[in-house]
């Protein structure tokens, strides 16, 4: 399950988003925290929401160029 069946689907959305490879263990993390139902505080949340953001925002901004 580890190794297959959970990156399965963050590889095939970075894949579709255009998320540079290097990058994909980065954007498991940031989605991990987003649908995960852990004991993260607000304010760990909001902070990874807005790293992901910010990440999204960087990569639609080379993409607009």
């Amino acid at each position: 399950m580890e190794n297959f069946a959970l990156p399965l689907p963050v590889a095939v959305i970075c894949e579709l988003l255009g998320v540079p490879v290097a990058d994909w263990p980065k954007f498991r993390v940031w989605s991990d925290r987003i649908l995960s139902t852990s004991e993260a505080t607000a304010e760990e949340y909001e902070a990874n929401d807005a790293e992901l953001q910010e990440y999204l925002s960087g990569r639609i901004a080379a993409h607009s160029r």
